[in-house]
């Protein structure tokens, strides 16, 4: 059965899997996946651009590098003039004063409630996994997914 990207890595519709399986789910599929962090990320907003287009509403869940090295995750309907917004300073609060900011990534959905989800989940991750996620390292992702075991000892 084929599903719509994204998918979690046990092949569930939903892009925000709510099934607790010990695989990480994913924003994106590894098909097809250049090495090239500047060819991701122009195909990433290049993508999300046609969608746009082509269904005159889509959603999308952002990733930003501040000039201070930190990151910001945000969802918008309009990436390029939010991307914009971040850029010339109009939006108050976190990146104004961390600019200039780079789109790292981009990744879209089919509504708004996904998207919402999306940035939430990348919110709750780790700087590591973020950076596995913007660079498509999906055995990295699967590792940072992972709970630490913790060994109980007897006395």
């Amino acid at each position: 059965m084929n599903h719509p990207e994204p998918f979690c890595k046990m092949k569930h519709p939903e892009p925000f899997c709510k099934m607790n399986h010990p695989e990480p789910f994913v924003l994106s599929s590894p098909q097809g996946v250049s090495k090239d962090p500047a060819v991701r990320r122009s195909n990433s907003i290049a993508r999300a651009h046609d969608k746009e287009e082509s269904t005159g509403m889509a959603f999308y869940v952002y990733l930003l590098r501040c000039s201070d090295d930190s990151y910001y995750v945000g969802h918008t309907d309009k990436l390029e003039s939010r991307i914009a917004q971040h850029q010339s300073g109009s939006i108050a609060g976190y990146t104004a004063k961390r600019r200039p900011v780079t789109l790292l990534k981009a990744e879209d959905f089919p509504t708004r409630e996904e998207a919402l989800a999306g940035e939430r989940q990348l919110k709750g991750w780790t700087r590591a996994k973020k950076e596995a996620w913007i660079t498509d390292d999906f055995m990295s992702l699967k590792r940072l997914a992972k709970k630490p075991r913790i060994h109980e000892t007897t006395y």
